[in-house]
């Protein structure tokens, strides 16, 4: 039906006018859709590592503390103290308990730094869902105007292609102005899909990574 109205109406009319912006408008507006959700916070995320997230600098954190509270490092806990390691005073055990319990509150701190990362990476959990479900939606919108992109490059340049020996003059307005125009715009609708499935494996690989960070 667009292309036998293309095929009809006046050259000069406000009609046909309308098709042509129609054609130039053909995708724009679900690629504004499938762009805007790949400025998302998700989307401009590091890839580098996880060096610099609240939980690994937590986890590091807390890995040192232990470390320094491994019994292990002071030896025999059960031998006495001994000043200028002749006399005694106190033992060596009461001494590793007071050094753990200088040390809980720092611990008490790593933790409930952990356990805040936890929960922030889990809400990203939900909305990095949410976000998929959105992308692909959008995905889908672009493989239809993609799909009509496509069959009306091919009737179209088959009108025109008939046209072209009765009415050469529509034949040029509809290469020039709709044809022309169809195909930038397939072109563009297709680089916005190819951006949009790299952002949906991207976002593939931040749900899996969060999953293991939890």
């Amino acid at each position: 039906r667009f292309i036998d109205a293309l095929a009809s109406e006046d050259l000069h009319s406000d009609a046909f006018k309308a098709r042509l912006d129609s054609a130039f408008a053909l995708g724009k507006e679900e690629i504004s859709t499938a762009s805007s959700l790949m400025q998302g916070r998700f989307m401009q995320r590091n890839f580098d590592g996880v060096e610099n997230t609240l939980a690994y600098k937590a986890i590091n954190e807390i890995r040192g503390q232990l470390d320094e509270l491994n019994p292990g490092k002071d030896g025999d806990l059960l031998q006495p103290r001994k000043l200028l390691g002749l006399i005694p005073f106190g033992n060596k055990l009461e001494a590793y308990f007071r050094k753990y319990q200088t040390a809980s509150e720092q611990l008490k701190t790593s933790m409930g730094q952990l356990y805040a990362a936890r929960d922030d990476m889990q809400k990203d959990g939900v909305d990095i869902e949410a976000t998929r479900g959105k992308l692909w939606e959008a995905m889908t919108q672009l493989a239809a105007a993609a799909r009509f992109a496509t069959t009306l490059d091919t009737r179209l340049a088959e009108k025109v292609q008939a046209l072209e020996a009765t009415d050469p003059q529509r034949a040029q307005a509809l290469r020039q102005e709709v044809l022309f125009y169809a195909r930038q715009n397939l072109q563009d609708i297709q680089t916005q899909q190819a951006v949009c499935v790299n952002g949906y494996l991207a976002l593939d690989v931040l749900k899996k990574t969060g999953r293991e960070m939890i």
